[in-house]
């Protein structure tokens, strides 16, 4: 048997070892469950008969999943790569464009690489600092749109070493609501990420995708409002897409309603067609509707149309 054991642990892996031509093959162990990423082991060979060990031999165990830091995921370069994309270490097999080297290793980026943001919701944002100096002096982080309609402020962010990755730190920005002037918009906002230093330089956080969002603006019906994205947080409640947490009377997946017809204006109509025709009624969603009297498709006025009408 292949036997192997790791440093600081008191348990060990055996797996089958396989002879042929005088030479024994070994099978690495399955070290799914791990929560380090690079473990420093043994391998010894253990005679089952005998009852014997013999043979050491000093092996490291890479996990590339477990590191949290472009830097010390790029150091093992020959099993690792850091994808810009996800902001993520992936094993070599996975490599693709977003894929980099260590010299090409940004110094600041946020935990996660797409972040939806709800309108008046306070919110946390962690940004990783490599090769960072925990007594660094940060005076604030910064949101706000290219043209400066928002800015949200971001005081006193938390600075915290990393306990899993030498030489990383932790940026905790958390952004208020309160007393932030109202702005409209009816499409998601991109938003700029940046952080002051307390002698008043700024280093603006690249490659970030944040965006600003509401419900309402994002679906004006109940079936594209239950197709968004989950990371979205909607749902179709009081005849409207919402957050979840803005209605606690609606159902955490509700279902759209079918339709209900209560009347229809006028109902003798001229068979030479042009009649303007009104049905109302309830839970009427206007996504992809059609509508046919006589099987003769009518035109949907959009715009003096609802939910109701």
């Amino acid at each position: 048997m292949c036997r192997f054991t790791f440093d600081d642990y008191e348990e060990f892996y055996q797996t089958k070892a396989i002879l042929h031509e005088n030479i024994i093959k070994c099978l690495s162990p399955l070290l799914d469950k791990t929560i380090l990423a690079v473990y420093n082991g043994i391998l010894s060979i253990y005679h089952m008969k005998t009852n014997l060990t013999f043979g050491y031999y000093r092996l490291q165990f890479v996990n590339c999943s477990n590191f949290l830091s472009c830097s010390s995921c790029t150091s093992f370069s020959n099993f690792c790569l850091w994808n810009l994309k996800t902001i993520k270490c992936l094993s070599q097999s996975k490599k693709n464009i977003f894929s980099i080297s260590s010299n090409q290793c940004p110094s600041m980026y946020l935990q996660q690489s797409k972040i939806h943001l709800a309108y008046n919701i306070d919110t946390t944002l962690i940004i990783h600092i490599e090769q960072c100096n925990p007594l660094l002096n940060i005076h604030s982080c910064q949101l706000y749109d290219h043209r400066k309609r928002l800015s949200l402020t971001a005081l006193n962010p938390l600075l915290i070493s990393s306990t899993n990755q030498t030489n990383l730190c932790l940026l905790k920005c958390f952004f208020q609501w309160l007393n932030t002037p109202q702005i409209t918009f009816h499409h998601p906002l991109n938003l700029h990420l940046s952080i002051e230093y307390s002698n008043q330089t700024i280093s603006i956080i690249p490659n970030t995708q944040i965006s600003l969002y509401q419900c309402k603006h994002l679906a004006l019906n109940c079936s594209t409002c239950l197709q968004l994205n989950p990371s979205y947080g909607c749902i179709w409640c009081d005849n409207q897409c919402m957050l979840k947490n803005q209605s606690i009377k609606c159902l955490d997946n509700p279902e759209c309603l079918s339709p209900i017809i209560q009347k229809i204006e006028p109902l003798i109509l001229p068979i030479n067609g042009g009649t303007l025709v009104t049905i109302k009624g309830k839970h009427f969603d206007l996504f992809q509707l059609t509508i046919q009297i006589a099987d003769i498709p009518c035109q949907l006025i959009d715009e003096e149309s609802s939910s109701n009408k």
